[in-house]
Formats: C-alpha cells, structure tokens, sequence
C-alpha cells in the first residue's frame, strides 16, 4: 500500500473491510496494529467518511482491548468525521462504541444517553442490525443494575427486530436473555438458550461468541449450585481472553462475574483457582463441547426457583 498507487486510500479500505474478521477471530491486536498503520500512513490523513469508519474500527478494536481512554479518543475523531461527511451508519456505530466505552468507565449517564442516541441513528437510517446490536448493549446496561424487566424487554426486541428483518446470527442477544433467565431461576429456560447460541454461532469460528456461551454456561453452573463445573468453563473462558487479548466488560460481564463469585465462594479461592487451570488446558472448541454436553444432559433436572 505504500507504494502502490493510491496507496493510502486502499489501505483504509483494507483495514475497514477486515474489521469484522478481526474482531470474530479475536485478532485484536493485529488489527489494530494494521489499523494504526494505515491510519499514519502519508496521504491517509485526510478527512473522509472513509477514515470516519477507519477510526471508529480503532475505536471498537481498542474497546475490546480494554484501553477505553484510547477508545473515547479515536471514537470521538471518527463521530466529529462522520457527521460532516454525513455518514449516519458510521454515526451510529461510533456512539454505539462510546457508549459502551463510557459504560465500562462508569459513567453510566453519558453511556445511557450515548446508547440511546445510536439506536435512534440506526432506526432512522434502517440498519436493523446496529439497533439490534445496540439494544443488546442496553439490555447488558440493564443486567448490571439488576432490572431484570427492561433487560428482558430490550432482548426480546431486539430478537423481535431480527425475526422481522430476516437477520441471522447475533447469539449475544440469546446470551443476555438467558443471564436474565438464570438470575430469575428459570433454569431449563437458561440453558435452552445458551444452546440456541451455540447451534447460532456453530460453523462461524468465531472466538467471541464461544467465550460468550462459556461465560453463561459458566454463570449457569454457579447458580445452580455446580461451583466446579463453573470454576472449569471459567478457566477455559479466561485462557482464550489471556490468548487474544481482550478483557471483559459490560453489565452482563459484571453479571457473570457475580454468579460466577458464588463458586468462588463455595469452593474458596484455593479450590476454585485449581479446578480453573484445569479448564485453562481445554481448547475453546473442547470447553465448547463440554458445555454443550452438560447442558443437553442436565436441562431436565432443574427445579425451578430463584438461585440462593
């Protein structure tokens, strides 16, 4: 790209084509270190919807990193971008991304009214998928304070709005309904959704979606009252976050991380951290299997009733 003709330009559009298979690869790091790249590259620095979209992928890719500070910057630039060039979808995605950014920082205000805004961006322009995504996030917003009644509502539309648009995939959204479901004690309902995820993300590769279905089998575990069953799919999650380097966040995360601290409980540190490292030996495609295994196996056993 630096030599070729026009060279700058089809770098951007490189890195802008590639962000999707980064993020489901879990390749983090590698995109954005391409990102950065094309971004300074000598002619690339011009104002364009093309760079807009180009920042807010740094912005998302620095997000599921972890680096949020680095994240509100490059998703502000591209926000500023994006509006003069009046390119609403990049719009709409860039405060998506800062919303969540500002959520994990704590401003849980400014990350509400952020939310709000881009899903009012992607229902005005049609990008079903964004505002299904989007609701999605809020649905995670609303786990973290425990409001159970607009977490499962922001669900259910979001999978409403699918089903009407013809929209396949997003097992992020089942996932978060089966958080609500397992906080609540519908236990069978819990698990036959996580299964739903997994036979929606089943052929996609996709390492983000697999340790989504790991962390709410995880969190199902615990609250059923199967600390080492939960303490194993655990280890298995965090050994692939380790591996691609991204860190978890959200209010569904800090959910999981809650259900998950019973079995920490239950087993004591010691314990819990042996029987994880056990977990951190499985390959995600094995700790997968696992989960699934014990899900199809144990769904009928459960007594309904709010976890302890």
């Amino acid at each position: 790209c630096d030599v070729a003709p026009e060279g700058a330009d089809k770098g951007l559009r490189l890195v802008n084509a590639l962000r999707r298979y980064w993020t489901d690869r879990g390749l983090f790091q590698l995109g954005m270190r391409m990102t950065r790249d094309a971004l300074a590259r000598q002619g690339a620095a011009n104002e364009s919807a093309l760079r807009a979209n180009v920042l807010c992928g740094a912005g998302h890719l620095a997000f599921q990193q972890g680096s949020f500070a680095d994240a509100r910057l490059h998703l502000t630039e591209s926000l500023r971008q994006a509006r003069i060039h009046q390119d609403d979808a990049c719009v709409a995605f860039a405060l998506h991304m800062m919303g969540s950014a500002l959520e994990a920082e704590g401003d849980r205000p400014a990350a509400a009214a952020s939310l709000e805004a881009s899903l009012m961006v992607a229902l005005k322009i049609d990008d079903y998928r964004r505002a299904a995504n989007v609701l999605n996030s809020l649905a995670g917003f609303y786990l973290h304070d425990h409001d159970l009644e607009r977490a499962s509502n922001c669900c259910e539309r979001a999978l409403a709005l699918c089903h009407e648009r013809g929209l396949a995939g997003l097992p992020g959204i089942v996932l978060n309904l089966a958080l609500v479901k397992t906080v609540r004690g519908e236990f069978d309902a819990a698990a036959c959704r996580i299964l739903e995820a997994a036979d929606k993300s089943a052929g996609a590769s996709s390492q983000f979606e697999g340790i989504m279905i790991l962390d709410a089998s995880a969190a199902l575990a615990s609250a059923t009252g199967d600390p080492a069953r939960a303490a194993r799919l655990w280890g298995a999650a965090n050994a692939v976050l380790r591996r691609i380097g991204k860190r978890r966040s959200g209010g569904d995360a800090t959910c999981v991380e809650n259900l998950v601290s019973r079995s920490v409980q239950a087993l004591g540190d010691e314990k819990f951290r042996d029987i994880s490292a056990r977990g951190d030996a499985l390959t995600l495609q094995e700790a997968l299997g696992e989960a699934k295994a014990w899900l199809n196996g144990t769904t009928r056993s459960w007594s309904a009733g709010p976890p302890s």
